[in-house]
């Protein structure tokens, strides 16, 4: 087992190791477990830990795929209540895709150095950004009826808008 692998699977256990902060974060391990378990089940999607941000402070999470060859990944009970979502807008009519999701530290820094140099879209400092919590998602709001079904429906799935410039950004709290 790789010492990152360890590492991770000793801090979504709840031990303590002196000299690391890494703990798990958001739902229970045990929630993050179980709904991992039903989308695997009813989805055939996997989950995997991953090192996550909030308030600058790392912490431990799990996300599963949401897109092909793990470009768009989320925190688990926000890809559950996206795929909710998603399952709900199909009924109406309405195709619902993810852009953008969770991002890494290193996803974060590069996204933010661009937006430094007048490259790149608006993005957060490292550390702080809610896609590097899992919670947030980038929609494709091009897509015919997106950004009316979600004004009226997502509130319904826990998902929100939180910032008002970015009508493609979508939290799950």
């Amino acid at each position: 087992m790789s010492s990152l692998a360890l590492l991770l699977t000793i801090a979504l256990s709840g031990i303590s190791v002196p000299g690391t902060a890494l703990r798990a974060s958001g739902p229970s391990w045990t929630t993050a477990t179980a709904l991992a378990a039903r989308i695997h089940a009813d989805r055939g999607l996997v989950a995997r830990a991953a090192v996550g941000y909030r308030d600058s402070r790392p912490f431990v999470l799990a996300v599963v795929d949401l897109a092909t060859q793990g470009k768009v990944q989320a925190e688990v009970q926000t890809a559950a209540a996206f795929l909710h979502m998603r399952d709900a807008a199909r009924h109406g009519g309405v195709d619902l895709a993810v852009v953008s999701g969770f991002r890494t530290q290193d996803q974060q820094e590069e996204l933010f150095h661009l937006y430094q140099r007048g490259r790149g879209s608006l993005a957060s400092r490292p550390g702080t950004s809610n896609h590097q919590s899992g919670h947030a998602l980038d929609l494709d709001m091009s897509l015919r009826g997106a950004q009316r079904w979600l004004k009226r429906h997502a509130r319904q799935f826990g998902f929100k808008r939180t910032v008002p410039s970015e009508r493609w950004h979508w939290e799950h709290w």
